[in-house]
């Protein structure tokens, strides 16, 4: 049988060709220069809105759904993305594949060649876990931190600018990753619980077609939530998730965290982004104090379920809310 081809379009060859030339890039890279922004929250709490404004402003570099494709060669993929856009491209060739910045999305996923992506392939590669869901002593231990950190660290140098990405698949273990990555900076978002649990609910029949099926982050009590009814299952999900993330920043500087109301970042942006500027200077790092443009989100805070639905959340969230005072 003859070899493949070296020109024939395969996924797995390119892998195998850049791959090792992301780790001979890692060997320059020990630390990222700034911090590195790490989004979290439960899903369903606005991280992906939240993302798509900070890659919007052009002072913070993000994944794109390109980039996403090199998350064995992130470097690379970096450079092949600043080809297609500006850096190398003074004549405007590859103006029709550029995509205008949008905030849309579907269950965090968005549309365009350099639209925001959730780089759910980088984390997964890095940290061995498809899943948002706690890591073990054991899990964690194998981790190889240096080459996580490099990686980053490439990323930001080939942007040149500081890196964001959503990042929930460590939020349930945050104290200890920000043991070895003392450079992140947590985004941390927030939502009116009962808009969470309805959206989870939605997100839930949109992915599977069924109100059953479990969708997302399995906090450490998800053995115990998925025997119960629909609606205690998603309060449970939503309330176990906050109080990980709470447990897990209580064990973080709070200048290298910030937490952010959904409900006011979609009202008034700006001034959050006031306050990730005194972040990041109470860090010793600047940013551009100025937005470009002006920005107001609509927020999705409706209901949308039968109003016998909302009660049911409302009563598991309120009756979680009671048992863990």
């Amino acid at each position: 049988m003859n070899a493949p081809r070296g020109g024939e379009l395969n996924p797995k060859r390119l892998k195998q060709r850049l791959a090792p030339i992301q780790e001979q890039v890692n060997a320059e890279y020990d630390m990222p220069k700034w911090p590195v922004g790490l989004i979290i929250g439960p899903p369903r709490s606005g991280t992906t809105v939240f993302l798509q404004f900070l890659a919007s402003t052009g002072h913070f570099s993000s994944p794109s759904n390109l980039l996403t494709r090199f998350s064995y060669a992130p470097y690379i993929g970096v450079l092949v993305q600043k080809m297609l856009l500006n850096s190398f491209d003074p004549h405007g060739d590859f103006v029709d594949i550029r995509s205008a910045p949008s905030f849309d999305s579907e269950l965090g996923k968005s549309k365009g060649a350099f639209a925001t992506n959730e780089f759910f392939h980088f984390w997964r590669i890095s940290l061995n876990r498809y899943f948002p869901e706690p890591f073990t002593e054991q899990e964690l231990e194998k981790i190889d931190y240096d080459r996580l950190t490099a990686g980053l660290a490439s990323i930001e140098a080939a942007f040149q600018k500081p890196f964001c990405t959503k990042e929930m698949l460590l939020q349930y273990n945050l104290s200890k990753f920000f043991k070895h990555q003392p450079y992140s900076f947590y985004f941390r978002l927030v939502r009116n619980p009962i808009y969470v649990c309805q959206s989870i609910l939605q997100a839930r029949i949109k992915y599977s077609g069924s109100k059953e099926e479990w969708w997302s982050a399995k906090p450490e009590e998800y053995e115990k939530l998925k025997v119960l009814d629909v609606y205690r299952q998603i309060a449970g999900q939503v309330y176990y998730t906050e109080k990980a993330i709470d447990a897990g920043l209580s064990e973080v500087p709070d200048e290298n965290q910030l937490t952010i109301s959904y409900e006011r970042f979609c009202s008034d942006p700006e001034s959050i982004y006031r306050e990730i500027v005194d972040k990041y200077n109470s860090l010793g790092y600047e940013l551009p104090c100025e937005l470009n443009s002006a920005y107001r989100f609509r927020s999705t805070n409706e209901f949308r379920l039968p109003i016998e639905e909302i009660k049911k959340f409302k009563e598991a969230y309120a009756e979680l809310c009671s048992l863990n005072e």
